[in-house]
């Protein structure tokens, strides 16, 4: 995974940043690339500063000022009276202002310079810095090679071939290279001539054609097509660590270059008694803003790409931000405090920064990268100091233990509910313990943190004490009791965990039996049901918001789940799902019990079809019970329905009988049925019997004055063979 991983990573350097775009044959520090740098690569460029073009207007208001300046200094306006020191000053300042702020919105796009800023111990007077990029330029014919197998040249030189140009290929150390440009013109703008229209016209030649040639071609297509190549620049010199209040040039030792300006500023400050570092790699080139475009030859040339600033000393110290030093941010404090053992040694400008693990090496880099490491969202025994603990965590987690199959208690029950919260509670005093070790700003941070930790903790011993009301414990049992079955109908392969034809069903397993369930043998699936903590929390948490309208917890607090993909937040929101319906189900009279209970929305349509079918599982088994407990339940169905909009679904019943009568005649035509199907779901979510199978369909239509549209199970066995709680009709 990790060479995968590094593959990738180096591969996107490549073709975003470079050098390594193309593969040529040569060094990556002098690579060559057929097209522009500045369309080739997105970023890690330094760009000339854009000049802007004075008007004609400008220039005679310039040639005006140096008219009109007094040796004292002072401008003289149209009647030659002195502008006040004071507002002379404030209009230069003015002035200045304007251009900085034109600076900064000339380079937001096309940044001129890169920067870090790191801290080091206050007795460091120099460092080590390595300023490094590349170059791109035009080069010479005899500048270009490319390596080419044996057997591509041998093809080239062959003499039935008659190839045009074989006098000027030059082949060395397995190199291909020309000793001359082709003449003529290469096309574009102009009309293709000259060795370039020979060329063309070599290529329809049947020597050509049926020459082993051919497959070489390319090769020689890239030596006579526009090419740029790169020259590796870098830097190494020993900083003083002062204000430099000009960039310091640094020489470029290439003619090709000449009009290249790059240099480097630092700065310093100190705070809490620490030296903080700010180091800058600056293009101080000019380039005019009517010729600044990618495809510009000496915007091009004048671009530093790759640029790298590099820091080496052993006196490099943790770094800390002034915005982490000042509580303007709480959240920003608050993290920073969550993450006081996390150690960051630098931040970048216009880029990002990296270290080596010793610190004593911190980079620019303009694609960082940093291991995130999995969420944990249960426990072992191993991360309890006393294994009794867990084995209480253990105990208090298990579905079963809280359904209506239980063997406990009520009492026996909530005491393990207590004990679950109490072992949060115990959480809650080593953080306090802990927060005494903190500073004196780190603990005055950390007191909201904690504030809410307790106000959480009374919250879930509270709803744990709602339970004492026999209607609500009575649902929240029966909420267990259908997650506890849908986890079975899920992970079960006899019921919906794999899809199946009718032909395919077991006889033996009772799809209609309550008992079943009761006496149900967990080895059938890959693990017993179990809430992870934040799960059976979340729906504690939940409890009184739910029976309770008035409550501050239903119009005060929005409880979210802030967990990773695969981490189980589904579960969390099913459980509270389940409990919103049953509770509404026995504490109010059928007419009241009616109606939509829960709406879930999705920003995705892929995670709405997926979410849809986990979803429906849960229904199903909500359903299921409700035939069981008619009195308590109420007789209205408990169903599910998916609103997605018609370009997904039928919104009509008339557009649904459409699409049964399709399927209805890819059967009778030997055709493809399935294909036909788009509502959306496959299969039943109870039994897995796929609702379009070999022989018959689970969808049936009727229009008219009682038209409806139903969708059903074609295993007889199937406690929804005669209609799935499924709709997907608006």
């Amino acid at each position: 995974t990790k060479m995968a991983r590094d593959l990738f990573h180096h591969r996107i350097q490549k073709g975003m940043v470079g050098p390594g775009s193309e593969n040529w044959g040569l060094e990556t520090e002098e690579e060559i690339i057929s097209d522009y740098p500045l369309v080739r690569y997105f970023t890690g460029i330094l760009f000339p500063e854009k000049e802007n073009p004075k008007s004609e207007d400008e220039q005679d208001a310039a040639q005006l000022k140096e008219a009109t300046q007094e040796p004292n200094g002072l401008t003289t306006d149209n009647e030659g009276e002195e502008l006040p020191p004071a507002e002379n000053i404030k209009k230069l300042k003015e002035d200045s202002d304007s251009e900085t702020e034109n600076k900064a919105n000339q380079n937001h796009f096309n940044p001129n310079n890169i920067g870090l800023t790191f801290c080091l111990h206050k007795s460091v007077k120099n460092i080590e810095v390595i300023f490094s990029g590349g170059f791109y330029y035009l080069p010479k014919q005899e500048e270009i090679k490319i390596k080419l197998p044996q057997a591509g040249f041998d093809a080239f030189m062959d003499s039935k071939l008659g190839f045009p140009f074989k006098d000027i290929l030059l082949y060395e150390d397995g190199y291909l290279s020309l000793t001359r440009e082709l003449k003529g013109d290469k096309g574009g703008k102009n009309t293709r001539s000259g060795d370039y229209l020979w060329f063309d016209d070599f290529k329809k030649t049947d020597s050509y054609k049926d020459s082993s040639a051919k497959y070489y071609m390319h090769y020689f297509d890239r030596l006579i097509g526009r090419t740029w190549k790169r020259k590796n620049f870098s830097h190494a010199t020993i900083i003083e660590i002062k204000d430099s209040f000009e960039p310091i040039a640094i020489p470029i030792p290439d003619n090709a270059h000449k009009e290249i300006s790059i240099g480097y500023n630092v700065k310093t400050y100190q705070a809490k008694g620490n030296n903080y570092v700010k180091v800058q790699l600056v293009n101080l080139s000019k380039q005019s803003s009517k010729r600044f475009t990618n495809k510009t030859p000496e915007l091009n040339q004048k671009c530093l790409f790759q640029a790298s600033i590099q820091i080496t000393s052993d006196a490099i110290l943790p770094f800390k931000s002034n915005q982490e030093l000042n509580p303007f941010d709480r959240e920003a404090e608050e993290l920073n405090l969550l993450y006081r053992n996390i150690k960051s040694y630098g931040i970048g400008h216009n880029c990002s920064v990296i270290w080596n693990e010793e610190h004593n090496n911190i980079q620019t880099t303009f694609l960082p990268e940093y291991n995130i490491k999995d969420t944990k969202n249960d426990f072992q025994e191993a991360d309890f100091i006393n294994p009794k603990d867990f084995e209480k965590l253990d105990n208090s987690l298990g579905i079963r233990n809280l359904s209506i199959f239980s063997e406990l208690s009520k009492e026996e029950i909530k005491n393990n509910l207590h004990q679950f919260v109490k072992l949060y509670g115990d959480w809650i005093g080593t953080q306090k313990n802990e927060q005494r070790l903190l500073t004196e700003n780190e603990q005055k941070v950390s007191i909201d943190i904690l504030t809410r930790l307790d106000e959480n903790y009374k919250r879930l011993t509270e709803n744990i004490n709602c339970l004492n009301d026999e209607t609500v414990f009575r649902a929240f049992q029966l909420c267990n009791t259908a997650m506890l079955i849908q986890i079975i109908v899920s992970n079960d392969n006899h019921f919906s965990k794999v899809e199946k034809e009718v032909s395919e069903i077991n006889d033996l397993t009772e799809y209609n039996n309550l008992s079943f369930f009761e006496k149900y043998d967990y080895s059938r699936i890959p693990f017993t049901p179990k809430y992870r903590p934040f799960q059976l929390a979340f729906l504690l948490l939940s409890l009184k918001g739910i029976i309770d309208p008035q409550s501050k917890d239903r119009k005060e607090i929005v409880d979210l789940i802030w967990f990773p993909t695969g981490g189980g937040k589904t579960e969390a929101y099913l459980a509270v799902t389940a409990f919103t319906i049953a509770y509404r189900r026995i504490a109010n009279e059928e007419k009241l019990s009616k109606g939509v209970s829960v709406i879930m929305r999705y920003t995705l349509r892929l995670l709405t079809a997926q979410q849809f079918e986990r979803s429906s599982k849960l229904i199903s088994a909500l359903e299921f019970l409700r035939k069981n407990f008619t009195e308590e339940l109420k007789s209205e169905p408990i169903s599910i329905g998916l609103w997605v909009g018609n370009q997904l679904t039928p919104g009509k019943i008339e557009e649904a009988d459409k699409i049964v009568s399709e399927i209805n005649s890819e059967y009778n035509n030997n055709g493809k049925p399935n294909n036909k199907n788009s509502f959306q779901i496959s299969a039943c979510p109870w039994c897995g019997t796929k609702l379009v199978g070999e022989k018959e369909f689970g969808f049936d239509s009727q229009l008219g004055k009682n038209a409806y549209f139903k969708i059903f199970c074609c295993n007889t066995k199937c406690t929804f063979h005669k209609g799935i709680p499924v709709q997907i009709v608006d």
